[in-house]
């Protein structure tokens, strides 16, 4: 896992000192090697800090696969011209050496392979990987960048283009740091409408006024000849049609042991992040039977405040790794001298957007941060599952809600009869419920969904949501197609985003073995292979069933969660002072009024802009 910046420049103007403090932002993204690479007006490749750079390359590396300097990038291959900077992982590589063996390939890692399937299929080359990423290549003979992001976006990937400049990075820090310095940031209106309209963080709307995140699964070229940038691909199109009528329990599970087998590939520590759920539980039990040498790192809480699920899974936890006779290190999630408001701003920092106060961002966080302490550098998560394999109930809820949406009576009856499958009780609720809403919408224009801040936006800027505008390639009275919607503008881009951070913020790589490319066709399971009997992701406790009855078929599972009533009680004055100090809240919000009223939930969103305000200087 790593960090890059690629600079290029219309004017031959790349400044090679401010490009090289740039990405020395990015060194928690690798610390074990720094180097860049330069071609002048004429393409050629120099070293030379000259003043007419019409490109730069730069890159810091985490060594995971081949520690060698054989794998230090910026990566020329043997032709000596084209140009690699990559930041992820190509499982598949072994199997894609033998593609060539008729080439003298000079190290053992990924980074070479990958250098070597571009060359081979240049911006087609996306159908060859297993694995993830995030990538500027340069094409000499055809004076051409191509960038791109995994299938899903598992890694970041952003640039900044205009009449001048192309800057493409994996953090937004080194673009500002190149366009503004330590200045401030301009934050893009149209998020902060949303967010204050809506009350959710969105990863579709640009949070910076001028800098783009490159879509999951995009690739984009940009021809040096005329300065043109073109995205021509996006994989969540390739999920639309697949058709899995012929379903073979044997053939996932098959898969789901290639990909953990393949995710195991490392040169370095590895550990498992173990819940004591269905997906943790999954991988673990696959994973003792490739790997002998595994940690198992879970969270648990003593506060008596926490809920019981939470308490229940390191039973789980401890109970699993017991039998697998793995040792399983616990970390506390409500270490006061971590759950801050000085460990927020530091984790802030580190994000660049506004930070989610919650237990898939914070405990996961402080779980990275033992893991590193113990000098392992490779962790496997859960990540996707939930989005796959139906792991949301509320998806059955909203499939219902949305069939009367759309004013279908099939679509109705279709989604209802799916929900009895799996929730008689529920089903019957929720029928209630929706027709109820559904009036509603047919009165009064508009449905039930909550705004936490609408007591307190100013009138002005009150009912301009613009959710509306990502929500518009899906059909969400679909039930895989609100799944897809999950994947590519949802859940998994958030959870994606909290474990790249957090991993990387401690100089440590996640992977998750449910986002193989070969998984992904899953989404269009039959829902009774998602729901069924009351329990969700049905075919996965089928085949963890096979490994162990207990965790396969409990239903009790909470997930990762802080105790957000003592954060606000412990750092009530710090809190307090941070968000009045807000000019981005105080622009929008009642502060005043949102301090007398004292609600928890209200006050953490808050702070999760104040955290980043004060951090960066913003300004809307």
């Amino acid at each position: 896992m790593c960090g890059f910046v690629v600079w290029y420049n219309k004017k031959n103007n790349v400044n090679s000192v401010k490009l090289e403090q740039a990405i020395l932002l990015q060194k928690h993204r690798g610390p074990d090697f720094s180097s860049s690479i330069y071609f002048d007006k004429n393409y050629k490749k120099t070293k030379k800090k000259s003043d007419k750079i019409k490109i730069g390359f730069t890159h810091k590396r985490l060594s995971i696969i081949d520690l060698s300097n054989k794998s230090n990038q910026p990566f020329i291959g043997n032709d000596n011209r084209n140009c690699l900077v990559y930041n992820g992982e190509i499982y598949n590589y072994l199997e894609l050496k033998n593609l060539f063996k008729d080439q003298k390939i000079v190290s053992t890692g990924d980074t070479e392979i990958l250098y070597n399937i571009l060359l081979k299929h240049n911006e087609n080359f996306m159908n060859e990987l297993i694995g993830m990423w995030a990538f500027v290549f340069f094409i000499f003979d055809r004076k051409q960048l191509i960038f791109s992001r995994d299938r899903v976006g598992q890694k970041p990937l952003y640039f900044y283009n205009d009449e001048d400049n192309l800057i493409i990075s994996s953090e937004a820090k080194s673009i500002f740091f190149i366009l503004h310095g330590s200045g401030k940031r301009k934050v893009n209106d149209n998020y902060l409408l949303n967010f204050f309209n809506t009350g959710r963080l969105s990863q579709v709307i640009p949070f910076y006024k001028y800098i783009k995140k490159v879509a999951p699964g995009s690739v984009a070229t940009y021809d040096l000849n005329n300065n043109k940038l073109h995205y021509f691909q996006k994989s969540f199109e390739s999920l639309t049609n697949k058709n899995l009528i012929n379903y073979n329990e044997n053939d996932l599970e098959n898969e789901l042991n290639s990909s953990v087998k393949m995710c195991l590939r490392s040169d370095r520590k590895t550990a498992v992040l173990l819940s004591g759920g269905i997906d943790s539980s999954l991988i673990s039990c696959i994973a003792k039977n490739y790997s002998s040498n595994l940690n198992f790192y879970s969270l648990f809480s003593s506060n008596k405040n926490v809920k019981k699920g939470l308490k229940d899974d390191i039973k789980y936890a401890n109970y699993l790794a017991d039998k697998l006779g793995i040792k399983l290190i616990s970390v506390p999630v409500d270490d006061k001298k971590e759950l801050n408001v000085d460990h927020l701003k530091e984790m802030a920092r580190i994000y660049d957007f506004p930070l989610p106060i919650r237990g898939t961002s914070i405990g996961l966080n402080l779980l990275y941060k033992k893991i590193a302490e113990d000098g392992i550098k490779v962790i496997l998560d859960g990540t996707g599952s939930d989005e796959i394999f139906g792991g949301y109930y509320t998806l059955m809820t909203e499939n219902l809600r949305n069939a009367f949406i759309s004013k279908n009576l099939y679509k109705i009856f279709y989604a209802y009869r799916k929900y009895l499958i799996f929730n008689f009780s529920k089903a019957n609720k929720c029928l209630i419920h929706s027709f109820k809403a559904f009036i509603k919408l047919l009165l009064k224009g508009d449905l039930y969904h909550g705004n936490i801040f609408k007591n307190y936006l100013k009138s002005e800027y009150l009912n301009i949501s613009l959710n509306s505008e990502v929500s518009k390639d899906f059909d969400m009275g679909s039930l895989p197609s609100m799944q897809k919607y999950e994947i590519y503008r949802q859940s998994l881009q958030h959870f994606m985003l909290y474990s790249d951070s957090n991993s990387m913020m401690y100089s440590t790589e996640a992977r998750s073995p449910f986002l193989d490319a070969r998984l992904l066709k899953y989404v269009n399971l039959r829902t009774d292979q998602k729901f069924k009997n009351g329990y969700n992701k049905f075919a996965l406790r089928n085949i963890l069933d096979k490994y162990d009855k207990k965790c396969a078929w409990r239903k009790d599972k909470s997930g990762a969660m802080i105790n957000r009533n003592s954060l606000m009680k412990d750092n009530r004055l710090e809190i307090k002072d941070i968000v009045a100090s807000s000019n981005i809240l105080k622009n929008y919000l009642d502060i005043d009024l949102v301090f007398k009223k004292n609600d928890t939930n209200v006050l953490l969103k808050c702070l999760s802009v104040a955290c980043l305000e004060d951090t960066y200087n913003l300004y809307s």
